[in-house]
């Protein structure tokens, strides 16, 4: 999708994109069927050690011009170095740090279904062939189809409303997390709660190793 808005981006850079990093804060939920408009510009261009990292904000705002919510979202461009620093300091707000006493508050395992790399695509109408090409996925390197680092997180954010949010969606005010390692269709996946401070709340999702895929993960729950 993205090849054909852009269609001089060189191929060969766009397949070396992964997902780096997401933040999302919510004015209220989006309504089925409503019209939003999307305004967006590039927040940060910065290179470092393992490629270039471009963060993105997205701001929505309905059909009254009411912002609806902000998108921060990084990709890290693998192996493609920059002419020169473009960093703007327009990175995503960092969370708060949790407190040094925190400890797990629960543990639960979640499943990440053979399906949901394709069902995802089609949902969220967000399309990479990282996620449901294997043929595509293993030509740029990969061992086969991962999944969505926004489905990771969206399967947490399920277990945050119903467990912190007393099932109510409009609760949660924002959410942020860090990609940092893969996940394939059919993964056991374990999230913990780290921790809870008011508003606040820390966790992390593992694999079944028990490596982190999703790290630093934060959301602020209103009250």
């Amino acid at each position: 999708e993205m090849a054909d808005q852009l269609p001089d981006f060189p191929r060969e850079v766009l397949a070396s994109m992964v997902h780096h990093s997401e933040t999302i804060e919510w004015r209220r939920l989006i309504r089925p069927g409503e019209r939003l408009e999307i305004e967006g510009r590039v927040a940060d261009l910065t290179a470092g050690r393992s490629g270039t990292r471009i963060t993105a904000q997205y701001q929505a705002f309905d059909a009254e011009g009411r912002l609806v919510f902000t998108e921060w979202t990084a990709a890290l461009f693998r192996g493609v170095g920059l002419k020169e620093e473009g960093g703007r300091g327009l990175d995503a707000p960092r969370p708060p740090e949790p407190p040094e006493s925190a400890s797990a508050v629960w543990n639960i395992p979640i499943l990440a279904d053979s399906l949901l790399p394709w069902r995802y695509d089609i949902a969220a109408d967000i399309h990479f062939p990282i996620h449901t090409s294997p043929a595509f996925a293993k030509a740029v390197g990969l061992p086969g189809v991962i999944v969505q680092g926004t489905a990771t997180l969206a399967l947490a954010a399920r277990e945050l409303v119903d467990r912190e949010a007393g099932g109510d969606p409009e609760r949660l005010d924002r959410l942020s997390a860090r990609f940092t390692g893969m996940v394939f269709p059919g993964d056991a996946l374990n999230m913990v709660l780290d921790g809870r401070r008011g508003p606040d709340r820390w966790f992390h999702v593992a694999d079944p190793s028990g490596r982190d895929v999703l790290s630093r993960g934060y959301a602020r729950i209103r009250e």
